[in-house]
């Protein structure tokens, strides 16, 4: 396969791990929780991990911005709109990168 779109969890640590894009020229991966829970790598490890095998990796994690409109408790329904707004701002400023993934 050309490409894979992931999640890459740091809640959950077997989500997305490297081995899933293992065979891709591309990969995709979002991680709205990029920093690792307990000894598990991060985000931003992985993604390191994939690019030094060769992988043409994008990260997509919540900048400044989105992580101050989400807050600590990302269930709190009173920040979704502003969450929401932040995201959309920061998919925008991405979008060309996420094509180049997409479409190569």
């Amino acid at each position: 396969m050309d490409a894979l779109v992931d999640t890459i969890g740091a809640a959950h640590p077997s989500a997305g791990p490297p081995h899933v894009a293992r065979g891709h020229r591309r990969v995709l991966a979002v991680s709205p929780v990029p920093a690792a829970v307990g000894p598990h790598p991060g985000a931003r490890h992985r993604a390191a991990e994939l690019t030094a095998e060769g992988v043409a990796v994008t990260l997509l994690c919540p900048d400044p911005a989105a992580r101050r409109a989400m807050g600590r408790d990302m269930t709190a329904d009173a920040r979704r709109p502003a969450a929401a707004r932040a995201g959309h701002l920061q998919a925008t400023a991405a979008a060309d990168a996420v094509a180049e993934v997409l479409h190569g």
